[in-house]
């Protein structure tokens, strides 16, 4: 019974999910202070996490595949306290704030 409900919930989920693409030069995924209307999930590639201060940018680490961005503030309805930028070319899904 519990792996019908659990198999019924992950194909509603997997038909919400859309696919993405970021290549370095496309700049910021997510921006800080700004409200996070999707939560990305990373099949490849690098996100740089960085932060804003004093109209500087700073990068801090870099996340690898299978990283996700932006489920805390979609959860608990927050702006992003990060800056997310692709280091490389990187792919993954995302599913919009409203179907999370």
């Amino acid at each position: 019974m519990a792996n019908a409900k659990l198999r019924v919930f992950l194909v509603e989920f997997l038909n919400y999910l859309e696919p993405r693409r970021y290549e370095e030069q496309d700049g910021i995924i997510q921006d800080q202070f700004q409200e996070v209307y999707e939560v990305l999930f990373v099949t490849s590639g690098n996100v740089l996490v960085g932060y804003r201060l004093f109209n500087d940018i700073f990068y801090t680490k870099s996340m690898s595949n299978q990283a996700i961005v932006g489920d805390f503030a979609c959860l608990y309805n927050k702006v992003s306290e990060f800056l997310y930028k692709p280091q490389d070319i990187l792919e993954g899904y995302s599913i919009k704030k409203e179907n999370f």
